[in-house]
């Protein structure tokens, strides 16, 4: 069962990101375009967490996103979970685990952790740029059959510096961030685990 916490976590992590967009990067023009944070949510969720969690973020955010933009609602949403799963898929090139999965609760913490523990910022950052830019076509692609030609005529070429930009810039911290999200207790478990090490070792040097 997933945790109230880990759900509030969750839910900062995408509303702390859109703030970030929608105040910061908005005014960082690049022909025309602006970098996304948004689209890291997903990609980074997925290729630490797996291919399901990665669909379930990319839904959260994409939705969230969705409130922002002026195409067609839940456009956004639809191209990120594809993204996110995607995300999962891709983990397998880097790394043989993953964290677990959010339908079974996150269940693979232990397995998790020591994978997301030999993920460098490097390969986040290649996988980021990779999938940021394959969802930029599909956004594109979406869009003017959705009735938005403009998407795949003008705006798709001259987004992909922007989202490239994006995704060098927030990769590392995106990185962070997600490991924070859905990491298992906190403080205080850690605090509980230091203190049953030292009983455990007490009661050896006892006997």
């Amino acid at each position: 069962m997933i945790s109230a916490v880990r759900v509030l976590r969750v839910l900062a992590l995408v509303v702390v990101t859109e703030i970030v967009e929608v105040a910061l990067l908005v005014h960082i023009d690049i022909l025309g375009a602006h970098p996304s944070f948004m689209i890291l949510i997903p990609i980074v969720s997925g290729y630490l967490m797996g291919s399901s969690t990665g669909a379930v973020m990319g839904f959260l955010s994409g939705m969230t996103a969705d409130l922002f933009v002026p195409t067609p609602f839940g456009l956004t949403a639809l191209v990120w979970i594809c993204t996110g799963y995607l995300a999962g898929l891709s983990a397998n090139l880097f790394s043989s685990t993953t964290d677990g999965d959010a339908v079974t609760g996150l269940s693979s913490t232990a397995s998790g952790a020591q994978a997301a523990a030999h993920t460098g910022t490097v390969p986040v950052a290649l996988v980021c740029m990779l999938l940021a830019a394959t969802a930029q076509v599909g956004y594109a692609l979406l869009g003017a059959l959705f009735g938005v030609p403009a998407m795949l005529t003008g705006y798709l070429l001259r987004s992909f510096p922007a989202v490239i930009v994006g995704a060098i810039i927030g990769a590392g911290p995106m990185l962070v961030a997600v490991r924070w999200a859905f990491q298992r207790g906190g403080a205080r478990n850690r605090m509980g685990g230091m203190l049953s090490s030292v009983a455990g070792s007490t009661g050896v040097m006892r006997k």
